[in-house]
């Protein structure tokens, strides 16, 4: 059984692994095909880093991306912007943008909190006020931070929108592994 290859740009990956995808490229109504001397390429950008993927020739008309776990290893993790193009040494056509994120490779990554922001927030919003909870005071201080009936009013505010936000981050996870996810679409007809 030969190796399915996916036809449309991955929304991430993780380095130290193997990634494949291919693209067809139309421009201004015409296809810019691999065979008749067109290179597609990925820039993809942060702040922190620069990465340039080059295509080969996949067959069947369609650009080939091919990276190695030793290439994708190298590639610092975080979310990318990026932009696809093609071009044919003189002419230069846009194809694609969209963001991209890059995961860190496990394999190599010793002990490093890998909770989002969303996550590492919510544990202490929930610790406060688990805190707070537990004692019968109009206002205290926890860690140096002093908070009143106010504040913790709005910290409840801020736990359920941090819950929110941490299931999207879940939902898309599932999303980018090919799970399915809890959403129900429901009709009648």
């Amino acid at each position: 059984m030969s190796e399915q290859i996916p036809k449309r740009t991955p929304e991430g990956l993780m380095a130290g692994n193997s990634v494949r995808w291919s693209m067809s490229a139309r421009a201004y109504g015409q296809a810019r095909n691999p065979e008749d001397g067109w290179v597609m390429t990925y820039e993809l950008r942060n702040p922190d880093a620069t990465i340039t993927i080059t295509g080969a020739d996949g067959g069947d008309s369609r650009h080939l991306f091919s990276l190695t776990p030793a290439v994708t290893d190298a590639y610092p993790p975080g979310l990318y912007q990026y932009a696809a193009t093609v071009s044919d040494g003189v002419d230069k056509f846009g194809i694609e943008t969209g963001q991209m994120l890059i995961e860190d490779n496990f394999a190599t990554t010793g002990e490093v909190d890998k909770r989002t922001w969303a996550q590492r927030a919510l544990e202490w919003v929930e610790k406060t006020l688990l805190e707070k909870s537990m004692r019968d005071e109009s206002g205290h201080s926890i860690e140096g931070r002093s908070l009143t009936r106010e504040a913790l009013e709005t910290l409840t505010d801020w736990r359920d929108s941090l819950r929110a936000e941490v299931a999207r981050e879940k939902q898309a996870a599932l999303i980018r592994q090919g799970k399915p996810t809890r959403n129900r679409v429901l009709a009648a007809f």
